[in-house]
């Protein structure tokens, strides 16, 4: 059976950056479900979670997970997926909840700076050409190339090479803030958003305090970034044996440490975004889970019409 990730499902119809940031439209998110439908068994996270520690694992079923709390998920995902008898599981960053106004997510900042840059051109130490950033496809594909980067970074180096590009970019702070307010895609559901989804039978999750790559912390940070998040939402919903997941999720990204920081703090379940099917097998924190992008690709699908 299969764990597919997604991260957020918004109202309208997807923009150039958005197809490159994680995020569907309704409708596209509607035929996803169709088209894994016409081959496998849709299931929610919750039948999945117990067949996986029930060791029954059905190699016919799909489940749902959502990364990063976004409000699409509540407002867009959680009604689609309750028409057809579903839930899911979505794994939230708790300093995130509520969109606080002076915080954002590290990666929407580079990703809102790329958008509202005036700069042509982006020249960075850490990288030995210039990126052209003349027209929309050149932005995406330098601002994917940096994240890509900056995810296998040192902590301390990352974030010196993210405010070297958010200056480079010359988007002040304060403007990115505002642009991000401005939009209901960048949002983030809020505390009582999150318990309906709960009382819909969802599972909440965790996803670390500051989406980190984990495996690029030293240690003290890398116990705080599991361990404060897990004690956050005990604060917040009183829930505890909640499942994880790994941001970014990728071998390279998890490293050897964070499995067992995960099942010290309580969790149960960790996920990766390693792909591949979960079995009886499969070791409780380093699960497989799999892109809908890549799952659609991997199992020769396509879009519903």
């Amino acid at each position: 059976m299969h764990l597919v990730c997604l991260h957020n499902v918004i109202a309208g119809q997807p923009d150039e950056f958005d197809g490159k940031c994680s995020r569907i439209s309704v409708r596209e998110f509607g035929s996803f479900l169709d088209s894994v439908a016409s081959r496998f068994r849709l299931v929610g996270y919750s039948d999945y979670q117990a067949m996986l520690l029930e060791g029954r694992p059905d190699p016919e079923a799909v489940a749902l997970s959502f990364d990063d709390g976004f409000l699409g998920v509540h407002d867009h995902a959680a009604p689609v997926l309750a028409e057809r008898g579903l839930d899911a599981v979505a794994f939230v960053n708790p300093p995130f909840i509520g969109n606080p106004p002076d915080r954002i997510f590290h990666f929407l900042e580079l990703e809102i700076a790329f958008r509202l840059t005036a700069c042509d051109r982006l020249s960075v130490s850490f990288w030995d050409a210039a990126f052209d950033l003349t027209e929309i496809r050149s932005r995406i594909a330098a601002m994917k190339r940096v994240k890509k980067l900056l995810k296998t970074r040192p902590e301390a180096e990352r974030a010196a090479c993210h405010a070297e590009v958010l200056g480079a970019l010359g988007v002040p702070r304060d403007e990115i803030l505002r642009h991000a307010a401005s939009a209901a895609k960048y949002r983030t559901m809020e505390a009582g958003q999150i318990r309906a989804l709960r009382d819909l039978g969802w599972t909440i999750g965790s996803h670390t305090m500051s989406h980190r790559t984990l495996s690029m912390l030293p240690e003290d940070a890398l116990a705080a970034e599991i361990g404060d998040a897990a004690r956050a939402l005990e604060a917040e919903f009183g829930w505890t044996g909640l499942p994880f997941a790994y941001p970014y999720g990728a071998e390279i990204h998890v490293g050897t440490r964070p499995p067992q920081v995960c099942a010290a703090a309580g969790h149960p379940l960790a996920f990766t975004t390693i792909p591949g099917p979960s079995d009886a097998a499969a070791a409780p924190h380093l699960l497989p889970r799999i892109d809908y992008k890549v799952f659609l690709r991997d199992q020769d699908l396509a879009l519903a019409a």
